[in-house]
């Protein structure tokens, strides 16, 4: 039964990430449950520049949440750019902040 949660711990992972609010990561299009559909379908309705800038401030709070939070900002950061709404500002304060986090882990190549 597909919907049955899975007894081996392996198969959660995949088993979780048909669901966006438990995925680790956004499957392949071709992959992409009803659930997933209904997401990008969401997405696609929201200006570009509202959305980054959105993601921009999730990783904000994560990175004022302290140390523990600072991948999550990361992660958050990735995906603003990854919109690419094509404000500069914007990307450049979110390298600006990306760097930081790369300072303060002493990741000194990768700031």
């Amino acid at each position: 039964d597909p919907n049955r949660f899975p007894d081996d711990p392996e198969e959660i992972d995949k088993y979780l990430n048909q669901f966006p609010l438990f995925a680790k990561e956004r499957p392949p299009k071709e992959e992409q449950s009803e659930a997933w559909q209904m997401v990008e379908a969401m997405e696609s309705m929201v200006d570009p520049k509202v959305r980054a800038a959105g993601l921009k401030d999730n990783g904000n709070e994560c990175f004022k949440a302290g140390r523990k939070r600072w991948n999550d900002a990361m992660e958050y950061y990735r995906q603003a750019l990854d919109v690419g709404c094509g404000d500069l500002r914007m990307e450049s304060q979110v390298l600006s902040n990306m760097a930081l986090i790369h300072m303060k882990q002493q990741n000194y190549g990768k700031a």
